[in-house]
């Protein structure tokens, strides 16, 4: 028996995804706070593959302006704060006239 249930885990990335929404992709207008997204891939951003945001929620854009800050001093990002949103770009790519989300994917419940 597993120590989680399906409905558990769906929802623990549908609230990682609102997290990741609210703290950092709406300030791009990126994407939509859709049920079932899931973020793979080293490429899919700094706020998809780090807890900064879901653990520490609006302290989050502090620590994670001072951690870039530290990493990378010639990009500014003790402008961050300020400015309200850490990471400053978001990481997406365009093909046949749209744009896409780098490393966004759905999970969907199919029954057999």
């Amino acid at each position: 028996m597993l120590p989680y249930s399906l409905d558990t885990i769906l929802d623990a990335l549908d609230y990682f995804n609102e997290q990741c929404y609210y703290y950092h992709y709406k300030h791009f207008q990126r994407p939509t706070l859709e049920k079932g997204i899931v973020w793979l891939g080293g490429g899919a951003g700094y706020c998809t593959k780090t807890v900064s945001y879901p653990l520490l929620q609006k302290e989050g854009l502090e620590l994670v302006s001072e951690i870039l800050a530290k990493n990378f001093k010639n990009h500014h990002h003790d402008r961050d704060k300020d400015l309200g949103v850490s990471l400053r770009t978001t990481p997406i790519f365009p093909q046949l006239n749209h744009i896409y989300d780098q490393g966004m994917g759905k999970i969907e419940l199919v029954e057999s």
